[in-house]
C-alpha cells in the first residue's frame, strides 16, 4: 500500500492518507484542522506503508472531525406528520418513501406536501394522508451554516448558554467540587438554587474533551452541570424567569460557548462570557424551556483564542 502525505497551504499541517488505488485522488479542502479554509497539496509519497496516520497535534488548534452525512428515519406508526430528529447539524436533502399498503414490503417514493425545518437537527414532514415508511436525510454540507436556528420565542440578539440544559463553565478555582448559587427571580420573590459542580465536564458538554483551558495567561478548570432542579421540573420557574449568580468576582467564572449542533468540534474559542459582568440589579440572564439565555452583547471577544490544555 502507498500512503500520500498531504500538507495544507493555510494551517501548514500534514496528514498521511492511504492512496486511492481504485480511482482519482479527490481530496482538496483541508481535513486536518477544524474550520481551516486551506487546500491540501501532495507533499510526498510513502511507499509500502500499511496505514495512514493522524496529524501531529498543535496547541490551540482543534482537529477536523467528519460529521454524519446520512440518517434514515423509520416511521413505524402511520401519521400525516412525521417528526424527524436527524442530528446532522445542517439542512439536509430529504426523500420520503412510504408503504403503499399494509401487506407490501416494497417502499414507494412520494413528494411530501411540506417540509418544515425546525432546527439544524430536526424537521417536520407533512403528508396528504397518514402513512408509514422511511425518510432519508442526506447532508448537503458538512458545515452548520445553513438556516441557522433561532428559537422563535427569543429575540435574535440572544445567545443560548446551555446544551441539553447543561451549562459549561471555566473557573480559576481548581477545587474538586465548587458550589454556585443561582437566583431564579419571580417579581419581588426569588428562589436560590445551589449547584454542586465537580471538576470534570460531562459527555453532554461540547467541552467534554477539555479538562483545562488557557484563557489569556490564566489556566481555568472546565466544569459542566445540568441546571435542572425541582422548581424547573414542577413548573415553578416559567419561561422568561430572570436568573443571576451570587458572589462571583470578575474573571473567576467564565461561561464557555459553542455553536449548534454542540459537538466537541463546535466550541467557540474566540468568545466567552464573564459571569461577574452580568447585571445583578436587572438580571440579563433568563431561563427558557431550552435552558439559559443572555444578550449576545455580553460576550467578550478574546485573542489569542482559548486554548485546550
Amino acid at each position: 500500500m502507498t500512503v500520500i502525505v498531504y500538507k495544507c497551504d493555510v494551517c501548514n499541517r500534514e496528514v498521511d492518507i492511504p492512496q486511492n488505488s481504485d480511482g482519482f485522488e479527490v481530496i482538496q479542502r483541508c481535513i486536518i484542522t477544524q474550520g481551516c479554509k486551506g487546500k491540501l497539496h501532495v507533499e510526498s509519497i510513502k511507499r509500502d506503508y500499511i496505514r495512514g496516520a493522524f496529524p501531529t497535534p498543535v496547541a490551540g488548534l482543534v482537529d477536523w472531525t467528519p460529521r454524519r452525512v446520512l440518517y434514515n428515519h423509520e416511521q413505524t406508526i402511520k401519521s400525516k406528520q412525521w417528526r424527524v430528529v436527524h442530528n446532522l447539524g445542517v439542512k439536509p436533502i430529504v426523500q420520503v418513501f412510504v408503504n403503499p399498503n399494509d401487506n407490501s414490503t416494497d417502499l414507494v417514493e412520494i413528494s411530501p406536501t411540506n417540509i418544515t425545518i425546525i432546527s439544524l437537527n430536526e424537521l417536520l414532514i407533512d403528508l396528504d394522508e397518514s402513512q408509514s415508511g422511511t425518510a432519508q436525510c442526506v447532508a448537503r454540507s458538512t458545515a452548520n451554516t445553513i438556516n441557522e436556528y433561532v428559537p422563535p420565542a427569543l429575540a435574535a440578539t440572544t445567545i443560548q448558554l446551555t446544551t441539553n440544559v447543561e451549562l459549561t463553565i471555566a473557573t480559576l478555582d481548581a477545587a474538586t467540587t465548587i458550589l454556585l448559587d443561582f437566583e431564579f427571580i419571580a417579581g419581588t420573590a426569588y428562589d436560590v438554587v445551589t449547584y454542586s459542580i465537580d471538576n470534570t465536564p460531562s459527555i453532554n458538554s461540547p467541552w467534554s474533551d477539555s479538562n483545562k483551558v488557557l484563557v489569556g495567561n490564566k489556566i481555568y478548570t472546565v466544569r459542566s452541570f445540568n441546571i435542572n432542579n425541582p422548581y424547573i421540573a414542577n413548573g415553578t420557574f416559567k419561561s422568561g424567569t430572570p436568573v443571576r449568580v451570587n458572589s462571583v468576582n470578575e474573571g473567576d467564572v467564565l461561561v464557555l460557548l459553542a455553536a449548534e449542533p454542540y459537538e466537541t468540534y463546535d466550541k467557540i474559542l474566540n468568545k466567552y462570557i464573564d459571569v461577574a459582568n452580568i447585571n445583578q440589579t436587572l438580571p440579563e440572564m433568563f431561563y427558557d424551556k431550552l435552558g439559559l439565555f443572555i444578550p449576545n452583547t455580553l460576550t467578550r471577544d478574546i485573542f489569542p483564542p482559548i486554548k485546550l490544555v
